[in-house]
């Protein structure tokens, strides 16, 4: 795998360079991760996403970083993960968990 240079990486705001498809499928989780100012006006950090296999299925964790919060979904496919994190935006039943914050001698032994 070659390193890429300086000047292909991207550095601006990514709504142009997702697909379309996503925008106009998957509005919720879009914004999500585009989106960088609320409704008021006021600065907005993007959520991130993770896609990863394991155990023959994809799974995607949504990371609100504003909220700290996480909502994890899986599926057949990675758009099947995509779809579902959609769905769980949508009807306002996912379960968000709270991110954990590690401290030295908090939850660790020797630490």
């Amino acid at each position: 795998m070659q390193r890429r240079s300086p000047s292909e990486r991207p550095d601006g705001p990514l709504g142009n360079s997702l697909d379309l498809d996503i925008a106009d499928d998957m509005p919720l989780l879009h914004a999500h991760l585009v989106d960088r100012t609320w409704d008021d006006g006021g600065d907005r950090c993007t959520s991130t996403l993770l896609v990863f296999a394991e155990d023959g299925l994809w799974k995607g964790c949504l990371h609100d970083r504003e909220e700290k919060a996480t909502l994890w979904a899986s599926g057949g496919t990675i758009r099947g993960v995509m779809e579902a994190l959609e769905a769980l935006l949508s009807e306002g039943h996912g379960m968000w968990r709270r991110d954990k914050v590690w401290s030295p001698g908090k939850g660790r032994k020797g630490g």
